[in-house]
């Protein structure tokens, strides 16, 4: 090939060449951003519900919510007690205070998962609750159900918000009541966020179900499992930014793992062995990480946020020996 046609070709490949840069480029800001909306904001694009059943096979009806959307009509129809406060930043949280038995001095704060709300995540599990006797409280996370807010934070702002929610149950339940943080999924990830606070002697212990040990662990995972996407740390790097830009959210600040090693109030950790959405083996490096004491319980096929609904028995077991020994 003479010297001239060389030049060219090398003449067309440049702007070949700069293209596929600024694709590839596009491609990657387009998923840090989409995975921002996914994890963090409040209002989620259309396209999410079309990418949920391609990548994750979820396509057909799923007959647990139906009976979940039973079970949280039945709930609603309970007298409760609509409770509002403001959070730190301004934001008005909503929640339900359902009064127990005369005389019983335990409380439960009941904290949901990512994208609930406390009627729906409890819908079930609230009837242990009813059994025993105990108040409890239902609330709804920033940017969840009817609370304010725009996005979620994994534990770390609505840490804070807790501490305003046990203030409120001391005051409704007197000084001498004990209260139990019982937390599911992002939930879970919340109450175990509490324990770098200084907590109120009231508060008695803290249960998580299928907890993750980190946003970013749990962001990851996902990434590889359910989007099949090989490489995580430079779309997490870059969707942080994203996250510190609008939502001032440092999602490294969303570290449970953390938080627990200075905790002083007893845990108990729950957990489905067949959970692949928050992985069954992050239960046993919290647990490990752990510096109260505390205790462990593996629910055998559960998935993600499942364990009392596969085994009532065994979580209502479980829930009665933490309070007998805490």
């Amino acid at each position: 090939m003479s010297r001239q046609n060389k030049e060219k070709k090398n003449k067309k490949m440049v702007p070949l060449g700069t293209g596929m840069v600024l694709g590839a480029g596009a491609a990657v800001f387009g998923a840090c951003r989409w995975l921002f909306n996914y994890a963090i904001e409040r209002k989620q694009w259309n396209l999410h519900g079309v990418m949920y059943r391609l990548l994750e096979g979820n396509g057909e009806p799923d007959p647990y919510y139906q009976e979940v959307d039973r079970a949280e009509e039945e709930l609603k129809k309970l007298p409760y007690e609509p409770v509002s406060l403001i959070s730190m930043d301004g934001k008005k949280l909503k929640g339900r205070f359902y009064p127990g038995q005369e005389g019983v001095q335990d409380v439960f704060l009941a904290v949901h998962g990512c994208r609930n709300h406390g009627t729906g995540e409890y819908s079930f599990l609230s009837s242990y609750y009813r059994k025993a006797g105990v108040p409890f409280l239902l609330i709804d996370l920033r940017a969840c159900g009817d609370s304010e807010g725009d996005y979620m934070t994994y534990g770390w702002k609505e840490s804070e918000d807790l501490l305003l929610w046990i203030s409120w149950l001391i005051g409704k339940c007197g000084e001498s009541c004990r209260i139990f943080l019982h937390g599911i999924s992002m939930g879970a990830g919340t109450v175990l966020m509490t324990g770098d606070k200084e907590l109120p002697e009231q508060v008695a212990g803290v249960v998580a179900d299928c907890g993750y040990t980190s946003a970013c662990d749990e962001f990851a995972y996902q990434m590889k499992k359910c989007f099949h996407m090989p490489v995580a740390a430079p779309i997490l790097f870059l969707t942080n930014l994203i996250s510190k830009k609008k939502a001032g959210f440092d999602i490294r600040k969303a570290a449970p793992i953390e938080a627990v090693k200075t905790c002083k109030v007893p845990h108990l950790f729950i957990h489905g062995d067949k959970d692949d959405y928050v992985p069954y083996y992050m239960m046993d490096e919290l647990y490990e990480a752990c510096n109260a004491r505390k205790w462990k319980v593996t629910v055998p096929g559960a998935v993600h946020a499942r364990s009392y609904y596969v085994n009532p028995e065994l979580y209502e077991e479980s829930l009665e020996k933490f309070r007998k020994e805490v």
